[in-house]
């Protein structure tokens, strides 16, 4: 062998070996296609990229990244875990520039496995340029959980989105827990048409911490256990029902919750609010509930929009330190155990018809604890309401309902100055500077039972109020009056007890008679002692000594004896010719629209209310031996105005007097009586009595060194004779009396007393009193019209003749009278006449003018009454009612009037007018429930004439307190669903429902309860449904939720499931692509779609198919079978035979020498080791004819050897036998075979030297073939 000989061998075997080394390289490849367990990522580490990784590991396979910043996109597309190495942490900053898979471009990692993927750690960024750019996006699949990660600095932080859930796009039951996430300038945490628990995540500087959009949800999904902070939104929730949202805490935020028009009631629990904005906020129709939630320093806690929304349903919820108002709400609210402390306040916008109900609750505020705007209703009970303002404020007509609530303020307590009604019972009313209650224009109103203290000028105040009953209400107070009520009507008092430092009791003032309703004796008490009312009397004598306070009001010819009022007032209203003797009136007297109130031998002390003894408004008074005390605080000893007249004879005053608004012009003063001081009255004092003005002076009136004595002779006092004064020109009169007292020592003492009077009469100095004003005035029409008889009572004085006045521009008289009556005649029928009456004596002295009377002339027949009444129909607090019409021409209206209880008899007494009609029908409304009424109605001719009242009708009504729905729930599974829902009375349940709002069928319940479930199977694959729920209460009150006439909805999952068939090569597990596969069911065929390279994928009914798989170059399969599943996912892999020639079943014999089969001898094909049997058998299956394979075969003691296989096409079985030669049988031929070829080797060399240099040339001997084998023969 040559040098070129050997090169030639070693690049052989260089090559040899490479190949080898390619073979094997290739081969590994082959048969890991996928790797499990553990793949590591980072420097120094397996992977240097995370994706590469990703690829490369199988299902189930956890990906570990190491520390380092990582600068690619990810697409996670087979069920992994990636998660940060122990103890270290991997930041993927990821970028659209940065390296990714196609369409991962707007995330830093995109998930899309139909199998479960865990992110567990890591920080993650993406820096894209457009708003729907997130850190992590979710697009496809169930059950993913990303937990422990920091999410930062992106346009989004954690996006689902799985598309609709009618179709193979979803995604839904996400965990995200435990993760940070910050500086997201859009959505923290976004779902997206899918559903999610969502706990245990600290979010800060979001635009919205989490945002939930058309989102759809499970039982089992919610928002639990979160901490948000400075971030615009904590939680939006739009058009979504998430089941949960409980124990979240939100820092900092402008708003904690918004809820925007949310499709299903939301539940919020245990939610805590730290100085946010706004705590939670919501907009829509179906109004949220809130349990156990706590606001702490929130500007506004709870909050809704200027649209207002649903009922708002407040469970133990807790407000503390709000700046503005705690509550500020357009929509109506159900609170129970709510407590607001430290707040500004709570402000209530009712819209119209909206509702607030409190129970078991505690504001305390330094504004109004609850201030109501617009109409509706308010209900509270067993709640208590402190303010250092006002405690309650209600601006429009509300209804009020009360019930063992207690209301505490500085300023006025309770006010209500919109009108509406006040329903209280047991309930107290506190103000350390102000009114309890300051109530006006309410009607139908009552308080029951319960207290009002204050410390104010008035402890109630009434203003304008109508129908107002106080039963069994403690009054107590320090300063003012108990009850003030100003231009009040039909006040019914019973049981009141007033109390306390007050100065008065029951302050009555402003226009009308019509103040108190009914007379109530001696249930009533001011100071422990009775409050004394007499109403309505006519006539009667009454002895009232030892009374708290006396109210007097529209009553004639009474006689009041023995007063003795302590501590309260004496009033006298809209009253005529009452007489008070020989009475002590400790708070004064106070007449308001009464006329002949005559006094003799009283006692008058000023009122704290009024500060003077006397109080007179539009009333006129005749005063006899009486004495007058000097003000409070040296304030006048009377007060007169609106035109009041006093007459005092033999009255004794201690001060000056004040007379408003003076017209007329003629005074008289008479028995004017003088006190004198100890020190002036001593023997040996010579005094002058002066009277004097600046027209007209009287002196010497008394003149002597001894003044008048008593009857222990003590001085004074001196009587002023009569002195008459006219002056027409003067409209106030001042008399100064003037006492000059000069003794032996040459020194002089004066006292004067200043007083004022004014409609004071002139008499004669002959005469001592003017005749009796006419009393008992009255003018009435006669019967046949044009005429009026004015008639009085005969006056049983010296009167000579009674003078008649018609009362117009000017008075004018219109004739006398002997008797005590008078005709108008000639007066046209409808036209108004007021008149007047004087008494005129023998000597003409003409006394005061009566109080005027009025009346029209014409016909006072009363219609006939309607004959019948009937009762048509009434609906909860409506009643309808129809009578016949009365038989009487000239009737122009019908009225209608109602009173609580069954009344009999034929009058009206205790009725309350209920509206009035000119049909013959009418509908009364705003009854009570649960009520008995009795009903009448009276016709009334051209000349208001009533008419008797037509028979009785008698009602009770129903009750109408309708149930009310919440917790309305539903839950599908597959074609069933289940609906359940709450109701706050005992109720049976119907549920409407079907695939259409025109045809709906009806499950109900059997039985009646509080909580309701409907369970319907059997429905129908891929249908909306629609439905909508009904309950019903015993006696017939009944509600219906209908989602606001939207109806509720849900669909049903189609009828299908899901197939998915991966196809690989046999031979090198590639996949294959461009097969056929197609599936045959029942009488349905269709075709597979290839979804990836070797992946197909179809959606068939559940139940049994055959698939059947066709592709160009591999055996077909025989078709086999596959059971799918319902909504679930059947996945398979198919192996392949390459095609190709016939197969032959080959098998080979290894035999020695003599035809034995070799044991345990190795036969290489293919690449492939085998081993022979006992026999020498090696089977190697199926190989394809029409082929030539090389065969090694060796065996212990033998010779390797390598054996050619020639097999025929279509030869289906070829066995041969290949024959091994023991190792040593020729050891003396192979020594001789190498001396030899040393000996020609020497003899080369010996040569070559022979020759010289000369380069030796030989021909080559062709190497030696191996034998072929042929035909299957060796």
């Amino acid at each position: 062998m040559n040098l070129h000989g050997t090169q030639v061998m070693m690049f052989v075997a260089a090559s040899v070996l490479s190949l080898a080394i390619l073979t094997t390289a290739f081969t590994q490849n082959g048969d890991q296609e996928l790797k499990e367990g553990e793949l590591h990522v980072g420097e120094g580490y397996e992977f240097p990229s995370v994706q590469i990784a990703i690829d490369s590991a199988a299902e189930g396979s956890t990906i570990v990244v190491h520390s380092g910043e990582y600068h690619e996109r990810l697409f996670i597309y087979r069920g992994i875990t990636l998660k940060a190495a122990p103890g270290e942490s991997f930041h993927l900053a990821a970028s659209s520039d940065d390296p990714g898979p196609p369409g991962t471009r707007g995330a830093a990692l995109i998930i899309t496995s139909s199998s479960p993927v865990t992110i567990n750690g890591g920080t993650y960024s993406y820096s894209g340029g457009t708003w729907n750019d997130a850190a992590i996006k979710i697009q496809y699949g169930y059950g993913h959980t990303i937990q422990n990660a920091n999410i930062k600095d992106s346009k989004q932080g954690i996006w689902v989105h799985g598309g609709d859930l009618r179709t193979s796009l979803s995604c839904g039951n996400i965990r995200i827990s435990g993760n940070t996430i910050q500086n997201i300038s859009g959505h923290g945490i976004y779902l997206q048409r899918s559903y999610a628990n969502i706990y245990g995540n600290t979010i800060s500087l979001c635009g919205e911490g989490i945002m939930v959009a058309h989102g759809y949800t499970s039982s089992g999904g919610g928002i639990w256990g979160n901490e948000i902070h400075n971030s615009t939104v904590g939680v939006f929730l739009e058009s979504d029902w998430v089941p949960k949202l409980d124990q979240n805490t939100f820092f900092d935020c402008q708003w904690g919750v918004y809820l925007n028009d949310t499709s299903s009631p939301l539940t919020l629990n245990n939610n805590d609010y730290y100085r946010c904005s706004v705590g939670m906020f919501y907009r829509g129709s179906n109004g949220p509930i809130l349990d156990q939630e706590v606001y702490y320093n929130c500007t506004t806690a709870l909050h809704t929009g200027a649209a207002g929304g649903g009922k708002l349903i407040v469970r133990s919820c807790e407000i503390y330190g709000s700046e503005g108002y705690s509550i500020n709400l357009t929509t109506q609210i159900d609170a129970r155990g709510l407590r607001v402390v430290g707040a500004g306040g709570t402000l209530f916008k009712l819209g119209n018809n909206g509702d607030i109900s409190i129970h078991d609750s505690y504001l305390e505020t330094s504004r109004e604890s609850l201030r109501a705007i617009g109409t509706g209703s308010i209900t509270m009970m067993n709640t208590t309401l402190s303010s250092l303002s006002r405690s309650f404020v209600s601006e429009d007509s509300v209804l009020v309902e009360l019930s063992q609530c207690n209301f505490t303020s500085r300023e006025n307590s309770f006010v209500m100055e919109g009108g509406g009604s006040l329903h209280s019972a047991n309930s107290d009313f506190t103000s350390t500077s102000g009114r309890a209650l300051k109530l006006s224009n309410l009607t139908r109103s009552y308080l029951q039972g319960g207290g009002a203290f204050s410390d104010g000028a008035q402890v109630i105040y009434l203003f304008r109020c109508v129908d107002f009953n106080l039963n069994n209400v403690k009054i107590t107070g320090s300063n003012g009056a108990g009850l003030f009520l100003k231009e009040s009507q039909r006040v019914l008092t019973s049981y009141l007890r007033i109390d306390g430092n007050l100065s008065e009791g029951i302050i009555i003032t402003g226009e009308g008679q019509d103040f108190l309703r009914h007379t109530i004796g001696e249930t009533n008490t001011f100071g422990g002692k009775p409050i004394y009312y007499i109403y309505g009397e006519s006539g009667g004598v009454f002895n009232l000594t030892d009374k708290g306070e006396v109210i007097i009001a529209g009553t004639t010819d009474a006689v009041i004896r023995e007063v003795g009022c302590s501590p309260g007032s004496t009033w006298v209203l809209g009253s005529q010719n009452v007489t008070f003797l020989n009475s002590t009136l400790e708070q004064g007297l106070h007449t308001i629209d009464s006329s002949d109130i005559n006094g003799e031998n009283l006692l008058l002390r000023p009122s704290s209310y009024s500060g003077v003894s006397l109080l007179m408004e539009n009333s006129t008074l005749h005063l006899f031996n009486s004495t007058l005390f000097e003000g409070i605080g040296s304030s006048e000893t009377f007060y007169l105005s609106r035109s009041s007249r006093a007459h005092f004879y033999n009255t004794t005053f201690s001060g000056y007097g004040y007379i408003d608004s003076s017209t007329l012009t003629t005074y008289h003063l008479i028995g004017l009586k003088v006190l004198f001081s100890d020190d002036v009255a001593a023997p040996g004092v010579e005094y002058l009595l002066s009277l004097d003005n600046s027209t007209f002076r009287a002196t010497a009136l008394f003149s002597g060194t001894s003044p008048p004595t008593d009857e222990n002779g003590t001085a004074g006092p001196w009587w002023i004779p009569h002195i008459t004064y006219d002056d027409s020109s003067l409209t106030e009169h001042l008399f100064t009396i003037t006492v000059n007292a000069t003794v032996d020592r040459s020194w002089q003492e004066e006292r004067s007393v200043n007083t004022s009077f004014d409609h004071i009469e002139v008499f004669r100095t002959s005469d001592i009193r003017a005749p009796a004003i006419p009393s008992g005035v009255e003018a009435h029409p006669v019967e046949g019209g044009d005429e009026i008889l004015i008639t009085w009572k005969d006056n049983e004085d010296d009167t000579d003749l009674y003078r008649v006045y018609l009362v117009g521009n000017t008075l004018q008289l219109l004739g006398e009278s002997t008797s005590a009556s008078f005709r108008d005649v000639g007066v046209e029928n409808g036209t108004s006449r007021t008149y007047r009456v004087s008494a005129v004596d023998e000597e003409g002295i003409e006394s005061d003018l009566s109080p005027p009377v009025t009346a029209i002339a014409r016909d006072y027949v009363p219609p006939e009454r309607p004959s019948s009444l009937w009762v048509v129909g009434y609906g909860g607090i409506n009643a309808t009612l129809l009578w016949s019409e009365s038989s009487s021409e000239d009737v122009v209206i019908y009225r209608i009037f109602v009173a609580m209880g069954r009344r009999g008899g034929g009058g009206i007494e205790g009725f309350l007018l209920a509206g009035e009609t000119t049909d013959n029908t009418f509908e009364v409304f705003d009854l009570l429930p649960e009520t008995e009424y009795t009903l009448t109605v009276l016709a009334y001719d051209e000349a208001s004439n009533p008419s008797l009242p037509a028979p009785m009708a008698y009602i009770t009504t129903p009750d109408i307190t309708w149930p009310v729905v919440s917790n309305l729930t539903w839950k599908v599974d597959l074609y069933q669903v289940t609906v359940e829902w709450d109701t706050d009375q005992v109720t049976q349940g119907t549920l409407h429902l079907g695939t259409s709002t025109e045809n709906m069928q009806e499950y109900s319940e059997e039985e009646y309860s509080l909580h309701h479930t409907i369970f319907v199977d059997r429905l129908a694959h891929n249908a909306t449904y629609y439905f909508w729920v009904y309950s019903e209460e015993p006696s017939g009150n009944s509600v219906a939720d209908d989602n606001g006439g939207n109806f509720y909805t849900f669909k049903t999952p189609p009828f299908e499931g899901y197939l998915r068939i991966e196809i690989l090569s046999s031979r090198d597990g590639t996949f294959i692509t461009g097969a056929a596969v197609r599936a045959s069911g029942r009488s349905a065929q269709m075709g597979l779609t290839e979804i990836s390279p070797g992946v197909y994928s179809g959606t068939l009914e559940p139940g049994p198919w055959t698939i059947s798989v066709n592709a160009d170059g591999f055996v077909s399969p025989s078709p086999f079978d596959v059971e799918v599943k319902i909504l679930k996912w059947t996945n398979l892999t198919l192996n392949m035979t390459p095609a190709g020639p016939p197969l032959c079943n080959l098998s080979i014999r290894i035999v020695d020498k003599d035809g034995r089969g070799i044991e345990g001898a190795s036969l290489t094909f293919e690449g492939m080791e085998y081993t022979s049997d006992e026999d020498g058998w090696v089977h190697l299956g199926y190989v394809p004819s029409n082929a030539t394979y090389t065969l090694t075969v060796e065996g212990e003691g033998y010779n390797k050897r390598s054996v050619k296989v020639e097999i025929p096409y279509g030869e289906e079985e070829v066995e041969e036998k290949i024959t091994l030669k023991k190792e040593g049988g020729g050891s003396l031929l192979w020594l001789a075979v190498l001396l030899i070829a040393l000996v020609g080797a020497l003899g080369a060399v010996f040569y070559m030297r022979s020759r010289g240099k000369g380069e030796a040339k030989a021909k080559e001997r062709p190497p030696e073939e191996e034998p072929e084998v042929k035909s299957g023969k060796v």
